[in-house]
């Protein structure tokens, strides 16, 4: 299956979960999807567990029975099924991620990548998301990202824009402006 069917059928599955978590509990399934997606993603044994075709898909729902009962809305166990009746256990991730799109459209958010050198505490989380917030014209969902190589300032991408504010990018620039200058000093 090429990259944009999977993003399609991901997107299918993203939407009828969402509708689900919209007639019953959306933080609750929220919740759900995040640490499910979490743990396949960390866990390589249980992604390989799931996807192979060698464990029965009796099995596979007996386990997540076991593990997730009880702990987990009863229509996110039974999408978790249909899932593995339908063989596209591979795209949790997919369609976790195409879930968080949707939800934040349905409430008027937007996600918002930040890249920091360091982590920042509570404080200036806040003042960074309420910039941003403004800067986006809309609530931000932010997804923080630790990258000391950008030495400081900090990096924000908001659907396809990028605002760079990072140490690093002022330190080219000024760079570049000192060889033009000496090059032009030169001539």
């Amino acid at each position: 299956m090429n990259e944009g069917a999977v993003g399609t059928v991901a997107r299918n599955y993203a939407e009828v979960l969402l509708e689900l978590a919209l007639q019953e509990n959306v933080d609750a399934y929220a919740q759900a999807l995040g640490d499910f997606a979490d743990w396949v993603r960390r866990e390589p044994e249980l992604r390989r567990f799931l996807e192979t075709p060698r464990v029965p898909v009796g099995e596979k729902k007996e386990l997540l029975r076991r593990g997730l009962g009880g702990s987990v809305p009863e229509g996110f166990l039974r999408f978790l099924f249909v899932l593995l009746d339908n063989g596209r256990q591979a795209l949790i991730g997919e369609i976790a991620s195409a879930f968080w799109r949707l939800l934040n459209e349905q409430m008027g958010r937007v996600d918002a990548e930040i890249v920091l050198a360091s982590e920042p505490d509570a404080g200036l989380r806040n003042r960074i998301e309420s910039a941003v917030s403004a800067w986006a014209g809309r609530p931000v969902v932010a997804h923080y990202r630790i990258e000391p190589k950008i030495l400081g300032g900090l990096i924000v991408r908001v659907e396809d824009r990028v605002l760079d504010g990072s140490l690093r990018r002022r330190l080219v620039q000024m760079r570049k402006r000192l060889l033009q200058g000496e090059g032009a000093a030169a001539a």
